[in-house]
């Protein structure tokens, strides 16, 4: 019953961990100094900002989907 337990808090706790991992991926890729994509665009940051919400709400729902949430 513990090890079930313990499962099932580190099923959450990776789930949780690659939620967050969504908003660093695109802040690293942006934090660069190179020529990025939309870099000179006046609506650049609701663009980023769009992507990475939407992105996390299917990643939520995703794991809720297979019962990892």
């Amino acid at each position: 019953i513990a090890a079930n337990e313990l499962n099932k808090t580190f099923r959450r706790l990776t789930s949780i961990s690659i939620f967050l991992m969504i908003p660093a991926v695109f802040s690293g890729l942006y934090g660069m100094n190179v020529k990025l994509p939309f870099a000179d665009d006046l609506h650049a940051f609701s663009a980023i900002f769009a992507a990475v919400v939407i992105s996390s709400f299917i990643m939520v729902w995703v794991f809720r989907r297979k019962h990892w949430l």
